[in-house]
């Protein structure tokens, strides 16, 4: 995991450069990326190492909803098809 090391995340984006640049696609933050004691989005442990989301929302701006909801709040939807 990448907690607290943005060099670990440098090497991830260095890595996924090659398809992220081509192709369009939507990620989702897990226990790794939000989990933290008295943050609002803990699910039982201390797993983003106090990060909450930080570093994942500065590197993957995904849509919202509606025109009050963050990034923060890490959670979207969409429909695809007919």
């Amino acid at each position: 995991y990448a907690t607290g090391y943005a060099s670990k995340w440098d090497h991830f984006m260095s890595q996924i450069e090659p398809l992220s640049s081509r192709v369009p696609y939507m990620t989702a933050q897990g226990n790794h990326e939000r989990d933290w004691p008295n943050s609002g989005s803990a699910i039982g442990g201390s797993d983003s190492g106090g990060e909450c989301g930080v570093p994942t929302q500065a590197r993957f701006r995904m849509p919202v909803p509606v025109r009050n909801q963050t990034q923060d709040q890490g959670w979207y939807s969409f429909e695809q098809g007919p």
